[in-house]
């Protein structure tokens, strides 16, 4: 049995201003560019013996029995090989591979997006049947657009996730066209596509503290690696007390993986903040959002029907505390209080796209702040609290070819499986590299 289809690399995260990131070909490591490995699929003949049509694919390196891959760019290349027993002959009108793709939407027929065939033998003087062993090679480039109802989309990557409305499958057709009132002959095999959109670099500052192996600096010093949104306020109430307390909350990432964040919280209620500032108060979700419609590919997200947005949260950020006080500097505002944290990006994660009808899209969404003894402040009218901010973010499936590779800055020894708790998606690992993007 096949194994789903997998990327080979690691994940990323950076920021864009389109809901579909740049695409660009750059591999993350030379020695999968290769295409080498040779994956086969057979028909085999009514005795089930006889392999009488074969289909052999070279893909980048993997185990021979999964499924085969391609990155954007890549050619598809092999050959269909005919083997029929001596006196047995095929009285076809045409033989043909085909690359097709297609994507199926709940309780829809598969629209197909993607049909490339090519004619490998049709019936000649010299060759009027199909007999013997013959073999034809061939070669597909895939294109990098496809045109639908006048308007041009970047092909979509494999997409099988398990409870997702949308998915996309791609598959290499073999097919005997055989005459009137007898049926075709097909062989079919899947193989998995795989978008290659590159993270845009990090910071200078940045990019030394990598090579470096020193700490990542923060907004102040290094503005231009970080990302800071503007601030929020909650109100609450403490150990049901009368009158009402007010947190500011500003949120500030930076591009890179695993996600570099930090949160300040500022109120005159320092008890308050003592409660709330705490890495189990603290609840930063990336959240996995499939929306279709007409207005799948629409920036104004705000106007899209709930009916046509299936989300699925994909992880957790962790937080540590920081000290009040540092050695190289005063005291810190004694109404202020500040915690580092980071967000890994799952491997299972697929890169961000946008294609007709559908797109998938990420966010980092703050929950309310949680603690025993704070009570936030809600609306009689609203059943669920609402998040404290929602920040749409892009995903990319390499990191910038030749950067320092990322690395956590959590202090040493800290256990942050308490605070993660990432959720398995079926159909395969996701990107390779993935870098988060701030729209």
């Amino acid at each position: 049995m096949a194994e789903p289809v997998a990327e080979e690399h690691l994940p990323s995260y950076q920021a864009s201003q389109t809901a579909s990131p740049r695409s660009t070909i750059t591999a993350a490591h030379a020695n999968l560019n290769t295409l080498s490995t040779e994956h086969q699929s057979t028909l085999v003949d009514s005795s089930g013996k006889n392999k009488w049509l074969s289909l052999t694919v070279t893909t980048r390196p993997r185990k021979p029995q999964s499924l085969p891959q391609y990155w954007e760019g890549d050619i598809i290349k092999g050959q269909v090989e005919l083997d029929l027993r001596e006196g047995k002959t095929e009285n076809a009108k045409r033989l043909s591979i085909s690359v097709i793709g297609g994507t199926t939407l709940v309780g829809q027929p598969e629209s197909i997006f993607l049909n490339d065939a090519q004619t490998l033998w049709t019936p000649s003087p010299t060759s009027p049947k199909l007999q013997g062993k013959q073999t034809w090679p061939f070669e597909i480039t895939l294109p990098k657009q496809v045109d639908i109802k006048g308007s041009k989309y970047n092909l979509p990557p494999t997409f099988t996730v398990r409870g997702s409305p949308v998915h996309v499958d791609y598959k290499l057709v073999v097919q005997v066209k055989r005459g009137f009132f007898k049926s075709n002959a097909e062989l079919m095999t899947t193989f998995g596509y795989l978008v290659s959109t590159v993270a845009e670099p990090p910071s200078a500052l940045r990019q030394t503290a990598y090579r470096e192996v020193s700490a990542v600096l923060g907004p102040e010093v290094d503005p231009e690696g970080w990302k800071i949104l503007e601030p929020v306020k909650t109100t609450g109430s403490l150990f049901g007390q009368s009158g009402s307390v007010e947190i500011e909350v500003t949120l500030t990432y930076a591009l890179g993986s695993p996600v570099p964040l930090r949160l300040t919280l500022k109120s005159t209620n320092t008890t308050a903040l003592d409660l709330l500032a705490t890495p189990k108060s603290i609840r930063l979700e990336i959240v996995r959002s499939m929306i279709t419609g007409p207005d799948a590919a629409s920036n104004d997200t705000a106007s899209l029907k709930s009916e046509n947005v299936a989300s699925e949260n994909e992880g957790f950020a962790f937080w540590w505390d920081t000290p009040r006080t540092t050695d190289s500097g005063p005291p810190r505002d004694p109404n202020e209080r500040v915690l580092w944290g980071e967000l890994e990006i799952p491997l299972t994660l697929k890169p961000t796209f946008c294609f007709h009808q559908f797109s998938l899209r990420y966010s980092l969404i703050l929950q309310p702040l949680t603690a025993t003894g704070w009570h936030t402040a809600s609306d009689s009218k609203q059943k669920k609290l609402k998040p404290l901010l929602s920040e749409w973010v892009t995903i990319v499936s390499k990191p910038t070819p030749g950067m320092p590779k990322a690395r956590s800055d959590a202090p040493p020894g800290y256990d942050r499986t308490q605070q993660t708790n990432f959720l398995k998606s079926v159909g395969g690992r996701g990107g390779s590299g993935f870098c988060v993007a701030s729209r």
